[in-house]
């Protein structure tokens, strides 16, 4: 997806998506940053640009939750998350992520 090759991207990130049990086997670098956070925030972004806005928004909300309950990754969940809701028109979503924040 990094490539401009979208089409390509949402391939890989599927699949990545697919393999793996984030719930059982978490992937984190010794920096904190969850793998299965970023895998799925970018599939958001790529799923918004192929024009799947709903499913965009649906694996947003996912990684999100995820990132909350599992105590890993939050801030890029947060930040990815909002900017799919800016893209897709859920302005009260994102106010409310914003909110989050904040506090």
């Amino acid at each position: 997806m990094w490539t401009g090759e979208n089409a390509k991207g949402r391939e890989h990130l599927d699949r990545a998506v697919s393999l793996h049990d984030h719930t059982e086997h978490p992937l984190t670098t010794g920096i904190g940053r969850d793998f299965w956070v970023y895998t799925l925030s970018d599939r958001s972004l790529v799923l918004w640009t192929l024009g799947f806005p709903e499913a965009a928004l649906t694996d947003a909300e996912r990684v999100l939750k995820d990132a909350r309950d599992f105590g890993r990754g939050w801030a890029y969940a947060l930040i990815m998350c909002s900017v799919v809701c800016i893209v897709c028109g859920n302005y009260g979503a994102v106010n409310a992520q914003l909110e989050e924040a904040i506090a």
